[in-house]
């Protein structure tokens, strides 16, 4: 079985390659993100995904939220901001009777993404395409390789709360993720101007991809270490 067996597979070894000025830019278009989007999307289709519309006959967006089983859909084929624009996930995968959730994130200087009202977490597959002159990379990774499950319910609790107004509370995330804290007030993780606490330059960054590629395709490639706290 070769990569280009599997379509979703194929797709990320091409992301991989995929550079921050690779997105073209549109003058008097400020949203990076819309641009960023399209450019992926452009990358599915070129991998052989078929694009798809709401509302299906089998398929509510009900049943996406709760990430249920399909039948009779084309494969493969996505569907674009099921849920709406501003809501988790960009786009939804079907392939090889699997459903893959998938959602983007880019800057054009920071080390780390602003998240959003959408935290990483459980198998949803995340890529961020850094535009940083010393990056000018694309880096993808599995939500719960980041944030706990555990915490992710916590952060979310707690980003509905007063408490997410206080920078001082969300720094406490630091030690309890092994990674870096989440900043609830700005949506960002913190220390995320630091090269050692990015995704880019982080230890773990070639095994949380690894990760990835197992998920998708287990044996595909041998996850050698575990994750650095």
């Amino acid at each position: 079985m070769k990569p280009s067996d599997n379509p979703i597979l194929d797709f990320l070894l091409r992301v991989r390659s995929f550079r921050y000025t690779d997105i073209p830019e549109t003058p008097g278009n400020s949203n990076l993100g819309a641009s960023h989007e399209r450019e992926i999307r452009k990358l599915l289709e070129s991998t052989g995904f078929q694009r798809m519309e709401l509302p299906l006959s089998d398929f509510t967006k009900q049943d996406i939220l709760e990430k249920k089983a399909f039948s009779n859909i084309i494969e493969p084929s996505f569907l674009k901001n099921p849920l709406g624009g501003s809501k988790h996930p960009d786009f939804v995968l079907f392939t090889n009777t699997r459903v893959f959730y998938l959602e983007l994130k880019s800057s054009k200087s920071s080390y780390n993404p602003k998240w959003g009202s959408a935290f990483p977490e459980g198998k949803d597959i995340w890529i961020f395409t850094c535009g940083n002159r010393n990056v000018n990379e694309t880096t993808f990774f599995l939500g719960e390789d980041l944030i706990s499950a555990e915490d992710a319910k916590d952060m979310k609790l707690e980003q509905e709360s007063e408490l997410a107004r206080s920078r001082n509370k969300s720094q406490g995330w630091k030690k309890r993720t092994g990674f870096i804290g989440l900043d609830l007030q700005s949506q960002r993780f913190t220390d995320s101007s630091k090269k050692e606490a990015s995704l880019m330059f982080h230890p773990n960054r070639k095994l949380r991809e690894a990760r990835v590629y197992d998920y998708i395709w287990p044996g595909f490639i041998e996850l050698d270490g575990k994750m650095e706290n």
